[in-house]
């Protein structure tokens, strides 16, 4: 079987506080220091942007500063602030 056809399952859970977002920027701040503890690369986080669900990809999860920092693929919008914004995290199981 190739990667492909391989059944995927991915658990979804709340985060355990809200995140920040410049705009343009791939850095997603964490509203509290150890807030990111769980996140690994490859979980994807999820945001409502302007009432649409947009989800990233993390590529980094940066504990040693404060608060936590995480790098995602992509930005969340050149023009978008998001401050105090609950989030999502999806992961396979």
């Amino acid at each position: 079987m190739n990667d492909c056809n391989a059944y995927l399952l991915m658990r979804t859970e709340e985060g355990a506080g809200t995140v920040r977002h410049t705009p343009g920027s791939t850095i997603v701040y964490a509203a509290a220091d150890g807030q990111f503890a769980d996140i690994k690369a490859q979980d994807r986080l999820t945001i409502v942007v302007d009432g649409i669900e947009t989800t990233r990809t993390v590529i980094s999860v940066n504990m040693a500063v404060d608060p936590d920092r995480l790098t995602v693929d992509d930005h969340y919008g050149s023009d978008v602030t998001l401050d105090n914004m609950p989030y999502v995290i999806d992961r396979k199981s």
